[in-house]
Parts: structure tokens; C-alpha cells; sequence
């Protein structure tokens, strides 16, 4: 009995050794909760709160260190671009439902297009979820939409008066489906990522 004890303890004492050398992330866990250390860019704070518990928006919990980075502040700012862009484009394109005309307008719709494919262009996944992957790509192809609405609308007033309409209809075609993407890629991420939480959560309890 006391060998079969022995030859257990052995085995998980192995496991653990192995999980050191190929799990990077538990390597980098016990760094920082047991050793106190931390990358340039991290305050880490070591706590008891649960890891299927929510955490506050600025904040990403592995298992329970807390680190808060320059990617959370990152991912913040993005956020803020990308809705300040929208709200660009909408504003300017009910413009004329109002019965507000002028250059101003397009000139605002199209610095929303180029603001929204910016942010676009600079986002990062780095997880593994091949269709978070695509769904991230969905969002670039909206903004080049958005960017395709804004040359439409250009292009609409070259030989339309503008004080009277914004003349041919494409450029809102694009803008519908760039909108309709933009939608679509975001509940499915929001979808996917907690799908991902709920599924790390049941595997840590077990």
C-alpha cells in the first residue's frame, strides 16, 4: 500500500513537472503568485476571487492573479475609436433625413469611414477560435465597405446638386451592409468569448 502511495505521489509530482515544461501559462501563473514577478508593462495583483467569477472590465484573470496591462488599455482606446467612427457615420448619414445638406457632411461620413478601417487595421487576436479569427476579418471588410460608401458619396455629387440630395443610393447599399457586418462580428464574438469563459470555468472545476 505504502509503495502504491509512493508510485502515486510520484506521478502527480511528474505531471506537474511536465505541465512546467510545456504549459508556458501555468509557468507564468506560478511566477507571479509565488515569486512576485511581472513583466514590464503589468501590475499584477495576487487574490481570492474566484476565476469563474466576472471580472471588471479593465481587468484579465488567470485563474486568481489579476494582471492589468498595456493590451487592456489597448483594447479600450479601440473600442472608443471604433465608436466614435460609428457614431460619425450615422450622424452624417441622417443629415438628409432631416433635411440637412452640404460638403461638411460627406466630409464627416468619409473621416468616420477612414477612422473606422484605422481601428480595424490595428486589431489583434491572439487566442487560437479559428471563427473569432474570421469574425475579426468580417470586421475589416465592414470598414472597407463603410470606405467603399464614402467614395460613392463622393463620386454621387459630381453631377447632382447637393443642396437637394445626396443623389444615387449606393453609397447607402454599402453603408447598410458594412452596418449589418459590423453587427453580426460583434454579437458573435461577444458569443464565442463567452462560450470560451463558461468552458474554462467548467474545466477548472472539475
Amino acid at each position: 500500500v505504502q509503495i502504491q502511495a509512493n508510485e502515486d505521489s510520484a506521478a502527480v509530482y511528474e505531471a506537474k513537472i511536465r505541465e512546467l515544461n510545456t504549459d508556458r501559462h501555468t509557468l507564468e501563473r506560478i511566477a507571479r503568485e509565488k515569486y512576485g514577478m511581472k513583466r514590464a508593462n503589468e501590475d499584477v495583483y495576487v487574490t481570492d476571487i474566484p476565476y469563474a467569477s466576472r471580472p471588471p472590465t479593465h481587468c484579465t484573470i488567470k485563474k486568481h492573479t489579476i494582471m492589468i496591462t498595456d493590451e487592456n488599455k489597448r483594447i479600450e482606446i479601440q473600442n472608443i475609436t471604433l465608436a466614435l467612427a460609428t457614431l460619425m457615420l450615422l450622424v452624417a448619414a441622417a443629415m438628409p433625413i432631416f433635411g440637412v445638406h452640404g460638403d461638411w457632411a460627406k466630409y464627416l461620413y468619409s473621416l468616420g469611414a477612414l477612422l473606422a478601417l484605422g481601428e480595424r487595421c490595428t486589431e489583434r487576436y491572439a487566442g487560437k477560435n479559428l471563427r473569432i479569427r474570421r469574425l475579426f476579418r468580417m470586421g475589416k471588410v465592414s470598414a472597407l465597405l463603410y470606405c467603399v460608401s464614402a467614395f460613392f458619396l463622393f463620386s454621387s455629387s459630381l453631377n447632382i446638386n447637393i443642396g437637394t440630395s445626396w443623389g444615387n443610393r449606393d453609397w447607402l447599399a454599402f453603408l447598410l451592409a458594412g452596418a449589418l457586418l459590423q453587427i453580426y462580428a460583434s454579437f458573435a464574438i461577444q458569443h464565442e468569448e463567452n462560450k470560451e469563459k463558461k468552458q474554462a470555468g467548467t474545466n477548472n472545476g472539475k
